[in-house]
């Protein structure tokens, strides 16, 4: 059984954090929650200062989940972009994710954004066909394939439904729609299919941003806040570093880590521990050559 699909309860929504680096991953661990969600755009931001128009590669993505999930033991769902190419690319990224021990992927419909232009999606079709790709690339069914579909962001909120359903008709293991313009939207998507749903917030969206209560209201099992804890980082940032250049000294927000705190973070403890045992081992080799 997919570790996510352990995780989902009937009537209340699994509340996903968006982490971008294994700092994050540790902390988001450390406080209780069930499982990790990583955003493209997220990582872009965080880790290369890059706008999100599709100027990641493969290679460095892999990288940077691989950092993510070495601060954490939680389930991970990455977004995996558009497979980063065709239908052999997705093959690749799917193989390549799964046997790094990544537990769903989201695969979606939009085509690379440009400036000035609005969203375009794949077709139904070639949107079908790497989703298709991405099923036959899985080694185990515990490893889940996620459909996404922009096609609301793209303006036609008629097709979500067609391709909610046609997503299910082909075996995904649960649907996300982005641009839903309301609870209402998120309703009658939720009639469309059996699958789980899954709900993005995204504040520099105009969708609709439902709260935990709202979606597991409307039967979604799964809320993504994939760049909530990204865009708090980028303002604490900017506030800490306006302090030092102003005052010469930064503000300290109310909840700044202690030593001892920082220490339990790291594991700290944990790694001197290792020196430890191997001193102690050096001094009963001696004693007993």
């Amino acid at each position: 059984m997919n570790r996510f699909e352990a995780l989902i309860r009937p009537g209340r929504a699994l509340l996903l954090p968006g982490v971008h680096d294994a700092l994050s991953a540790r902390m988001a661990e450390q406080l209780e929650f069930e499982g990790l969600c990583v955003g493209g755009a997220a990582v872009g931001i965080m880790q290369f200062a890059l706008p999100d128009i599709g100027l990641q590669s493969f290679g460095e993505y892999r990288d940077c989940v691989g950092r993510i999930q070495s601060g954490s033991t939680l389930p991970i769902m990455i977004d995996a972009e558009d497979g980063f190419g065709d239908a052999k690319s997705v093959t690749r990224t799917v193989r390549a994710f799964e046997q790094m021990g990544v537990d769903a992927l989201i695969l979606e419909d939009l085509l690379p954004l440009t400036a000035g232009k609005p969203p375009r999606t794949l077709s139904l079709a070639e949107a079908t066909i790497k989703l298709e790709a991405a099923l036959r690339a899985r080694r185990s069914a515990g490893t889940w394939i996620v459909g996404r579909t922009d096609v609301a962001h793209a303006g036609d909120h008629a097709a979500v439904a067609q391709r909610a359903r046609r997503f299910e008709e082909i075996g995904v293991d649960a649907v996300l729609a982005t641009g839903l313009r309301d609870l209402e939207d998120m309703r009658r998507l939720r009639g469309c299919v059996q699958v789980p749903l899954i709900a993005l917030v995204a504040q520099t969206k105009p969708w609709v941003a439902p709260s935990l209560e709202e979606a597991s209201h409307e039967g979604y099992e799964i809320l993504m806040h994939a760049a909530s804890l990204m865009l708090q980082v980028v303002a604490a940032t900017r506030e800490g570093l306006t302090s030092l250049r102003d005052r010469c000294q930064p503000t300290w927000p109310s909840l700044t880590p202690t030593l001892e705190g920082m220490g339990k973070l790291l594991c700290t403890g944990a790694w001197n521990g290792i020196d430890t045992y191997a001193e102690t081992s050096l001094a009963i080799s001696k004693l007993n050559p």
